[in-house]
């Protein structure tokens, strides 16, 4: 369930005060994020050296 959803049903005024709260409560989501954005950074730097040979 997104952390927004929880977050308004729970009644919070930020997503920053759940986030205080329960945060805890879900350290693989730090791992999964962690995972995700290298693998974004790879991906970006890969497309970025391909236009750096295109350039030659």
């Amino acid at each position: 369930m997104p952390p927004l959803v929880v977050s308004r049903r729970l009644g919070h005024a930020t997503l920053a005060v759940t986030s205080e709260i329960y945060g805890h409560l879900m350290p693989e989501s730090d791992e999964e994020a962690a995972a995700a954005l290298g693998g974004m950074r790879s991906k970006v730097v890969d497309e970025e050296a391909g236009d750096e040979e295109e350039l030659d």
